[in-house]
This record gives structure tokens, C-alpha cells and sequence, in this order.
């Protein structure tokens, strides 16, 4: 999944739910600035984190068998000077 697909869908789940809310007489989400921005900052932050973690480590028996390569190719170039 794009990270702009998961993105739109969340929004619209919360959307839906504060709507919902109101609707039946629920107080619906009252956040002022400074909690929203702590709350986006917080979720930018562990997305970019999540997002470097998976990009530097070897998860996939696929990312592991390129590292190898990728290590054999600059062993060889190495060589060759």
C-alpha cells in the first residue's frame, strides 16, 4: 500500500467517527492547537522512524540476497584497481 492511500484512509475513519459522534450526541474530538500538533508531530515521527528502520535492516529473504550481491559487486570493483 501507498503511504498516501493508508494516510486517506485514516483521516477518513476519524472523520467518520467525529461525525458519528456528533451526530448521536457525543462530544466530538475538541483538540486545541497545541494537542494537535504534539499528536502529528508524534505520528510523523514514528512513521519516518518506522520508515528509516525498515529501509536500513535486511527484512526480506530478497533484501538480504541483494546485500550479498551488492557486497560481491564492490569486492570485485575493488579488486579490479
Amino acid at each position: 500500500m501507498e503511504i498516501e492511500l493508508i494516510a486517506r484512509l485514516v483521516f477518513s475513519i476519524i472523520v467518520a467517527i467525529n461525525a458519528a459522534a456528533a451526530a448521536f450526541g457525543f462530544n466530538p474530538l475538541e483538540l486545541d492547537e497545541q494537542t494537535t500538533y504534539a499528536g502529528v508531530s508524534f505520528v510523523v515521527a514514528l512513521i519516518t522512524w518506522a520508515w528509516g528502520f525498515w529501509k536500513n535492516n535486511d527484512f526480506t529473504p530478497e533484501a538480504r540476497e541483494g546485500t550479498a550481491l551488492m557486497r560481491q559487486l564492490k569486492a570485485a570493483k575493488h579488486f579490479d584497481k
